[in-house]
């Protein structure tokens, strides 16, 4: 009896310690194939989202609804929206970039090692069934987390994946930055609706207020979103890849693209006072005074000593120092492990930051 009760207990223990295995493992690939692109996906949305709900909430301009406190409005709307943006974009990232791996398997090698099928966590066989899956996952998790429209969003996503992967297109230069400025279309329409809290309709997708904003933001990773392609030049080669730094140069390249950050950071900055002006906003800009809106109640202007107009133009100055920063590097760190880096932490936090200040400007039109 006690044998058969030790048996018993053994076997369940057994079973918990190869199930917390497989997730530790699933974990592990999710992280691996994911964390080269989270400063493009996942953390800028959900910066997006923070820039919204700190204007809304602990500015100057704070309006929230119904009387709820900040901490009210944060558990019962700003929380559960972030878990939907960090839901909707791990499986976003994850779709392309499984995709990604089974059509770059020789060029990961050498420019992405650490991701799950170069590093040996897992087999071609394995990361085919994952591909097939994630698939199936991603408008799912769309549907869930939108409705209709969010599931049609992770759709046109995953048929521009596969469009992009059968057809061979990345292996044109200018067809590799439409890729991912397309991308970026879908991902800012999804979230802006997941942010405000309103049902993304099929129409939005090219006739919602902020299109400006999303098509300036559209022209900025179209041209210059290479930048990623300057530490992945070997690889590149090696695959026979045509990127713009092997198709133009990489000198060209560079001293083409400093000149082009500067211009996307302008039209930045004008596409957000339009975007201001259309929510009502634009007095933030100008002047100090109380204003009574009809739509969004009572503002102020000052934070403690710091104007209201000022935290704007403090973000737009952060956007232009970390653009010069970046093209300071492009031609000061010319080498694979540096141009990862200021692809990765540089131009990811750049875009970070453009969506914070995307966030701030959205702010009016959260409903609750």
């Amino acid at each position: 009896m006690r044998k058969t009760s030790s048996k018993y207990f053994y076997s369940i223990s057994q079973l918990f310690t190869n199930i917390k295995t497989v997730i530790h493992n699933e974990a592990l690939i999710i992280y691996r194939v994911s964390i080269s692109d989270w400063t493009t996906t996942i953390i800028p949305t959900s910066f997006m989202l923070i820039g919204a709900f700190y204007v809304r909430l602990f500015s100057s301009i704070a309006n929230p609804i119904n009387n709820f406190s900040p901490i009210v409005v944060i558990k019962e709307f700003g929380f559960p929206r972030l878990l939907k943006i960090l839901l909707y974009f791990t499986t976003f990232v994850m779709v392309a970039n499984w995709h990604n791996q089974l059509n770059n398997k020789e060029e990961d090698l050498i420019n992405k090692p650490h991701r799950p099928i170069p590093s040996g966590l897992i087999t071609v066989e394995g990361a085919k069934y994952r591909t097939v899956a994630i698939s199936i996952i991603h408008p799912i998790v769309g549907y869930f987390v939108g409705g209709f429209g969010s599931l049609f969003g992770a759709l046109l996503w995953l048929g521009w994946i596969m469009l992009y992967m059968k057809f061979d297109i990345h292996s044109n230069a200018l067809s590799k930055n439409l890729y991912t400025a397309f991308g970026s279309w879908i991902q800012l329409v999804t979230t802006y609706h997941l942010i405000v809290g309103t049902k993304l309709n099929i129409n939005d997708w090219w006739g919602h207020e902020p299109s400006m904003f999303n098509l300036v933001i559209f022209f900025f990773f179209l041209t210059t979103i290479h930048i990623q392609d300057f530490g992945d030049q070997d690889g590149d080669m090696l695959v026979g890849r045509k990127p713009f730094p092997l198709l133009i140069g990489d000198t060209v390249c560079r001293s083409l693209t400093t000149p082009l950050l500067f211009i996307s950071a302008i039209l930045i900055g004008g596409s957000a006072r339009c975007l201001l002006h259309y929510y009502n906003l634009l007095h933030v800009y100008k002047n100090y005074d109380i204003i009574e809106n009809s739509q969004l109640s009572l503002f102020k202007t000052t934070i403690g000593n710091m104007p209201m107009k000022a935290k704007f133009i403090f973000i737009e100055k952060v956007i232009m120092v970390m653009i010069a920063c970046i093209c300071t590097r492009l031609f000061t760190h010319r080498c694979p492990k540096q141009d990862q880096f200021t692809y990765n932490i540089c131009y990811g936090g750049l875009y970070v930051a453009v969506c914070f200040y995307y966030g701030m400007c959205i702010n009016g039109v959260i409903e609750y």
